[in-house]
């Protein structure tokens, strides 16, 4: 973290650089000198990487997904007065089932339930991981719902702009956040009922959790004529049968 040098000269007096106030912020950071003899770093800066980073360091092995700039109004000679931010997941082979994801939310109070469920499947439509609804109380204790939106980050802009289209509000929040995935491997069992792909995940190499795939079975009862809890039993025997449980 680059914080600069020097003193900076006011109307009335002489502040050392860093200013105090960073200077307290930044304790136990680590730090280097500036180009300049001028603050690179202010106070509020300081607040808010201090408050948002658990580590600070080179740049980690990862896989760049994003990366933005942002141009400050100081001019130096010296070098360009430029921040540059980079998001991407880690190459680390510990961390290669997590990413990182958008989470879009907000809260409705004025529209039917019919309307929210319609929008709901837009969304799914266009690409959203998962959309999903909570049951809340807004100012004047009216009954409402937050609508939570999981999608990919290139994918936000279109996701918001369903959700704006259709009326539902004026304002959305949005984060990214991080998401830990299990490593998820395929296979399929042959069935009386035909071929279900089964779900398996793992971590650490160790599978965890194994499911027969809901469209496949589903696809299967209509065309049998069964309930689809007994072509997910039968799924479920043949893989142990196949696989040894």
């Amino acid at each position: 973290m680059s914080i600069g040098g020097g003193i900076v000269k006011c109307a009335h007096s002489v502040l050392p650089v860093p200013a105090p106030a960073t200077a307290e912020l930044i304790k136990g950071v680590p730090v280097t000198s500036g180009p300049g003899q001028f603050e690179l770093l202010t106070p509020t800066a300081a607040a808010i990487l201090t408050t948002i980073t658990d580590e600070f360091g080179p740049l980690p092995s990862m896989k760049i997904e994003t990366v933005g700039y942002g141009a400050g109004t100081l001019d130096s000679e010296e070098f360009p007065n430029i921040l540059r931010l980079t998001l991407g997941q880690s190459a680390d082979e510990a961390s290669e089932d997590t990413d990182s994801v958008c989470l879009l939310e907000t809260n409705v109070d004025d529209v039917s339930g019919e309307v929210v469920g319609s929008v709901s499947e837009q969304l799914l439509e266009c690409g959203a991981l998962d959309v999903f609804t909570t049951p809340i109380y807004m100012k004047h204790n009216r009954p409402a719902v937050k609508i939570s939106v999981v999608c990919e980050i290139g994918l936000a802009e279109q996701a918001e702009q369903v959700i704006f289209e259709q009326g539902l509000t004026f304002g959305i929040r949005k984060q990214i956040v991080q998401r830990k995935k299990l490593a998820r491997e395929f296979v399929s069992v042959e069935t009386e009922f035909g071929k279900i792909k089964i779900k398996k995940g793992s971590t650490g190499g160790q599978i965890v959790n194994v499911k027969p795939e809901l469209s496949d079975c589903i696809e299967a009862a209509k065309k049998h004529n069964v309930g689809v809890k007994k072509i997910i039993d039968a799924a479920m025997a043949e893989y142990n049968k196949s696989f040894g449980g």
